[in-house]
């Protein structure tokens, strides 16, 4: 039961990764115009 917590934790942390790299991506390109 544990490691299954520990395995979804890990799934949204690397969600969160995904939507931090798209954000500061977006806001690169907004910066550039």
């Amino acid at each position: 039961m544990f490691s299954g917590h520990l395995r979804q934790f890990g799934m949204f942390l690397g969600h969160f990764k995904i939507a931090w790299h798209v954000l500061r991506a977006f806001y690169d390109s907004l910066a550039c115009f």
